[in-house]
């Protein structure tokens, strides 16, 4: 998942956090956050 910096504010995502799209949970395995970039790129894994 990408998500723009600018939506999260200073809350950044950490490993190990569950979020919830379209009614399915997900766990973040991998945050990659470069300044320069404007997008967080978030991988997760769905939630058992």
């Amino acid at each position: 998942m990408k998500v723009l910096r600018s939506e999260l504010g200073a809350d950044r995502p950490k490993l190990g956090e569950t979020l919830t799209f379209q009614g399915a949970t997900y766990r973040i395995t991998r945050v990659t956050d470069h300044p320069q970039f404007p997008m967080i790129v978030l991988v997760v894994e769905p939630e058992d």
